[in-house]
């Protein structure tokens, strides 16, 4: 999975994915 500016932000958001597990989302992402 991969993320591209904000797109995935929007997407996550349609899914109604609580903010501080899209943070952990990204953390992982950048390691």
């Amino acid at each position: 999975m991969y993320f591209i500016d904000n797109k995935a932000i929007w997407e996550y958001e349609d899914l109604l994915v609580p903010f501080d597990v899209f943070e952990l989302i990204i953390q992982q992402q950048q390691q």
